[in-house]
């Protein structure tokens, strides 16, 4: 009996060996998918991103970081899985480029995500709201009301998605854990951490966001000041047209702040 228990004990660590490799590799190929359906989207859609090293490398950055963010926090405690501002991400990449991608890259990291943490489903459902949410509240964040309307909107909705995914599963709100709503809030707080990350992302990849833009127009900037002294014609002919090219910007949805900045310099 002892002997056929020892065989048992070893048989079940080689299964378990075994199983645990079938798990890997399922992972490996899920990840190896999707990243290809990435690859595939940014080919087809947005060739001119494709061929951009630099924009390529900051999308899997985004991708990578919000991975690992989330697996550190789940292996601490599953429970913190929702605390990780994975809505960072989406947030980054719209001021950057534009809401498809950020969309897009978003529902990539959250798939990938999904398939580690307890409750997939749950965890795709609420972060997909949350994600949508985040890149259709996000305008002029440079401004920080609009940045704190926007995370407020972003809790909110993590605070909605986790009622309704309670009423469509269990049918009885009286079950939900009222300590998760504390985990959001904390999601939000850590959501505010976009602006200093906005500025990082511009030096190591060389970008312009609004901020900037938003310092550049500044007349009162050493190159305008000096602008303003030596050649007080040429300051105002500036100034003219890039009050004329902003409200033409206006006009047709074009991007205001470089097309303001861009008429300040123009001499």
């Amino acid at each position: 009996n002892k002997l056929k228990s020892l065989n048992y004990q070893f048989s079940s660590k080689s299964d378990n060996k075994k199983i645990n490799r079938s798990i890997q590799i399922g992972y490996f190929l899920l990840l190896s998918t999707l990243l290809l359906i990435s690859m595939i989207y940014l080919y087809k859609f947005r060739y001119t991103f494709f061929e951009d090293d630099n924009k390529m490398s900051f999308l899997f950055l985004n991708i990578s970081l919000s991975v690992i963010m989330s697996l550190i926090l789940a292996d601490i405690n599953p429970r913190l899985i929702y605390v990780a501002p994975i809505c960072i991400f989406p947030l980054l990449t719209k001021t950057f480029f534009d809401s498809r991608i950020a969309l897009f890259i978003h529902i990539v990291s959250v798939f990938i995500i999904s398939f580690s943490v307890f409750n997939g489903f749950k965890y795709i459902f609420i972060q997909i709201l949350a994600g949508i949410i985040s890149i259709l509240s996000t305008s002029k964040i440079y401004k920080r009301a609009n940045l704190f309307i926007s995370v407020a909107q972003i809790t909110f909705m993590y605070f909605l998605g986790n009622v309704i995914f309670y009423l469509l599963t269990s049918g009885n709100i009286e079950k939900i854990d009222l300590s998760q709503f504390g985990l959001f809030l904390a999601n939000g707080m850590l959501t505010l951490f976009v602006l200093p990350l906005i500025y990082l992302y511009e030096k190591i990849f060389s970008l312009v966001s609004d901020v900037s833009l938003l310092e550049l127009s500044d007349t009162n900037s050493p190159l305008l000041k000096q602008l303003s002294d030596k050649a007080p014609g040429t300051f105002h002919h500036s100034l003219q047209v890039a009050n004329l090219s902003e409200a033409c910007a206006n006009e047709i949805n074009a991007n205001v702040l470089l097309t303001r900045v861009g008429a300040l310099y123009h001499d």
